[in-house]
């Protein structure tokens, strides 16, 4: 039977794990290394085009990138605990050709994600070298994101208020699983990760384009 014992772990791994049967393919797109730096050129504007000119990877300032509907509020129905092989949409799994298209338009080679509540962003990269950034690099970068274990030291950084409610959502998510003890026991050994830090505020609602960053959105959860 299950331990209830409330000890809070910190894994020295990072762990990705799936419950259940084999996810979809997502390759991982998510990278902690500061993004290469990019060099192109652009003809000289003429006067009347010098707030139009825009690149087709390479969004300029006065450029503002539009999201994939699937990003729109409440289009899709996502627990940020759970793979991204879960997701519905009008509680239908999404479409892999729907996966593959751009998830900005125009498409973009470089997202960042903010999270208001979190402290780090979310670095979201193409998964095919030289393409556009698509769908489920999207979707596949914050899961991933937020299954990056927590370091004590970022723990402690908390306030003791919100150490309880982390603390509270790190067994609420294992837990959840007490019905097969064997990945009950994996999920509580794998230590606390940055989902819990969201402190039970997991449902994606939407993403929001940046008026000022073309490349940054924030993530709405609920």
């Amino acid at each position: 039977m299950p331990s209830r014992s409330k000890t809070v772990r910190f894994a020295h791994e990072n762990t990705i794990y799936y419950p259940s049967p084999a996810p979809l393919a997502f390759a991982s797109s998510i990278s902690t290394a500061t993004p290469p730096t990019r060099t192109y050129s652009l003809p000289v504007p003429r006067a009347s085009q010098k707030h139009h000119v825009a690149h087709i990877h390479h969004q300029s300032h006065a450029t503002i990138s539009v999201p994939h509907r699937y990003f729109a509020p409440s289009s899709i129905s996502w627990d940020l605990r759970d793979r991204p092989s879960t997701i519905t949409r009008y509680q239908h799994h999404l479409s892999s050709h729907a996966l593959n298209e751009p998830a900005t338009s125009p498409p973009t080679d470089f997202l960042r994600i903010i999270i208001p509540s979190a402290p780090w962003s979310i670095k979201v990269y193409p998964t095919t070298h030289g393409a556009y950034v698509r769908v489920s690099d999207v979707l596949d970068a914050i899961y991933t994101a937020f299954r990056t274990n927590v370091r004590s030291s970022e723990f402690a950084q908390l306030s003791s208020r919100d150490q309880s409610s982390t603390s509270a959502a790190y067994q609420e998510r294992y837990r959840r699983l007490r019905a097969s003890p064997q990945h009950y026991d994996e999920e509580k050994r794998a230590g606390m990760k940055r989902v819990d830090f969201l402190m039970g505020q997991t449902r994606f609602v939407q993403l929001v384009a940046s008026t000022r960053h073309p490349d940054q959105w924030t993530l709405v959860i609920s």
